[in-house]
């Protein structure tokens, strides 16, 4: 399965099957696993779809047998069945399990397989970003991101399925957040603001939680614990305590100090969203969250501003990114890399996007630093230098507390009539009025143009010879 696709699944619809068929919305998923629970051949699983799926209407017999193979290949693409090249399907290790689910309950496990491992989880992201613009999607611009077969079925076949249940409201794509978070349980979605580093070493501190009955679990056990299970990982021994702080700072976990024979030591104790949640459940979530942290916790533009410069510490630079992710969203830029390490300095965020049939690389970076700590042009270079070799087209600095100095502000220019990046910033007097899209956007679009005349004017010069 492509990882940000949703599953290719035209024609596995309850409603279209309950309506061509003889069996019921709420009856169409038990029916087709137990087709697959004893094991069976895919063709007379598909002559059976065809008899009692697909035996009404106007589609021809060839319309029926191409519907039905659809059917048992979304079977296998939402991991409900497994093949082998003899022909035969088994059920899955979760479709046997969804077949012991009764009643009800079979559609909200459903639900919740579909929201963490079948990329599920990003279709709700893709909509929440428009429900965070005051928008609503419409079918075909859902589909241009997320379905690859470009008819939009897929689409449609993975909504009704979450909406029997719940997960969206009504005809509309517009998401029940109550009852995605009572699908995934609560705060699952936290994981959202973990690296790869931080959720491994939370699911170790859980392994070490659940063999020995204890609570809190010393917090060099779980690094070396995550580093044996995913040698790549590099986990800051000199500083765990830091970075542990850190985590509970975001939530994640509840740590204490204690003494013993060895001295002082960190414990950790793991957030109880964590505790019922399967491991690939979890890293499915991780893998679907494109904007760094669950956007049903962005608070709206205006109130970030309002609230930039309160708090502190971790508090601030939550609001920063924050801050980051609204100007994505004008933006229309999917997130691709957050907090990415580079050599020189850590990126907070590097999106992309496919703009007037060219791509575009962003790289962001929010500097949420005091009002009496003006952005200089030394800054504004070591920020150009840091994204250097990550193939970055557009830089964008913001600082809405400060003001980038007039060399800074010419250091901008001068570096992206140079390099041919195009090195933006919102800084102070960008955020003097109500901050709003519209307002920040013209103000990028007067850097746009002021830039596009002197990357113009250079290439004029360069082809002069002067």
């Amino acid at each position: 399965m492509n990882e940000e696709k949703v599953p290719y699944a035209p024609d596995f619809s309850p409603v279209q099957m309950a309506k061509a068929g003889v069996h019921r919305e709420d009856q169409v998923l038990p029916w087709l696993l137990g087709l697959v629970e004893q094991g069976a051949r895919k063709q007379d699983v598909m002559d059976t779809i065809v008899a009692e799926g697909f035996s009404h209407g106007n589609a021809t017999e060839r319309d029926r047998r191409d519907m039905a193979s659809h059917v048992v290949q979304a079977l296998g693409n939402y991991l409900l069945v497994d093949s082998n090249d003899a022909g035969w399907l088994t059920l899955s290790e979760f479709g046997r399990d969804l077949i012991q689910v009764g009643g009800n309950r079979i559609d909200r496990a459903f639900a919740r397989h579909i929201l963490t491992r079948c990329n599920g989880l990003r279709l709700v992201n893709a909509i929440r970003e428009y429900e965070r613009r005051g928008t609503t999607p419409r079918l075909e611009q859902l589909a241009r991101r997320l379905d690859t077969s470009g008819v939009a079925k897929s689409i449609s076949s993975m909504k009704a399925w979450l909406s029997r249940a719940g997960v969206f409201d009504g005809a509309r794509y517009s998401v029940n957040e109550v009852v995605v978070a009572d699908i995934l349980g609560e705060d699952v979605e936290t994981v959202a603001g973990l690296d790869a580093t931080e959720l491994e070493f939370v699911l170790a501190a859980r392994v070490l939680h659940l063999q020995s009955g204890n609570q809190v679990v010393d917090a060099a056990d779980a690094a070396d614990l995550a580093e044996s299970r995913s040698p790549e990982l590099d986990i800051p021994r000199k500083s765990l305590s830091q970075w542990v702080k850190k985590l509970e700072a975001r939530g994640v976990l509840v740590s204490s100090m204690s003494s013993g024979k060895g001295g002082t030591r960190r414990g950790v104790e793991v957030g109880p969203q964590f505790l019922h949640a399967a491991d690939e459940e979890l890293r499915g979530v991780h893998k679907q969250s494109d904007f760094g942290f669950p956007l049903t916790q962005l608070r709206p533009l205006a109130e970030v501003h309002a609230a930039i410069g309160t708090g502190k510490g971790h508090q601030l630079g939550v609001l920063g990114e924050m801050l980051a992710v609204h100007l994505c969203l004008m933006l229309g830029l999917q997130v691709r890399h957050w907090r990415k390490r580079a050599p020189e300095a850590e990126i907070d965020l590097i999106a992309d996007r496919v703009a007037d049939l060219s791509y575009q690389r962003w790289a962001i970076q929010a500097k949420n630093v005091a009002p009496y700590q003006p952005v200089s042009s030394d800054r504004v270079d070591r920020e150009i230098g840091a994204v250097s070799g990550l193939g970055v087209s557009h830089v964008l600095i913001v600082a809405p507390r400060a003001r980038l100095t007039k060399p800074a502000r010419g250091e901008a220019v001068h570096r992206s009539r140079l390099t041919g990046m195009h090195v933006y910033y919102l800084d102070a007097d960008a955020f003097t009025e109500e901050p709003s899209g519209p307002h920040l956007l013209r103000v990028l679009r007067g850097q746009r143009d002021i830039l596009a005349g002197e990357m113009r004017n250079e290439a004029e010069r360069r082809e002069g010879g002067y």
